[in-house]
């Protein structure tokens, strides 16, 4: 229970250091799955960080960095489908678009983390 806690906490951290960079980038008119992309990729660097420390007390090396980033580019591949579909086939604004991707894809990462990266 103590990782799930410490992945939520650095999750919403993450995701309002995300949520800001995509925000800031939409907001000076970059298309929003650009902007998507450049928050997700700021996002993961962080979260990897942070969670290789203080959620699962790994040293950071090359092979956890490498599952994190492919477990990630699922998560990004997924997200940035659901966000088209929101955006452009529901007609949600793209900033209510991004919160439903972030809310879908937390528990993913958290599994893929456990299960895969940080075993």
């Amino acid at each position: 229970m103590k990782k799930i806690s410490s992945f939520a906490v650095i999750g919403a951290i993450n995701t309002l250091f995300s949520y800001a960079i995509f925000s800031i980038f939409y907001y000076l008119g970059m298309h929003y799955l650009l902007a998507s992309c450049i928050s997700f990729l700021s996002g993961t660097t962080l979260s990897y960080i942070l969670n290789a420390r203080h959620t699962f007390n790994k040293e950071r090396n090359f092979k956890a960095g490498r599952l994190f980033l492919l477990s990630n580019l699922f998560t990004l591949s997924l997200g940035l489908g659901l966000l088209f579909i929101f955006t452009d086939f529901l007609k949600i604004h793209p900033m209510l678009g991004q919160l439903l991707v972030v809310a879908i894809r937390f528990p993913i990462s958290y599994l893929l983390s456990l299960k895969f990266v940080f075993k």
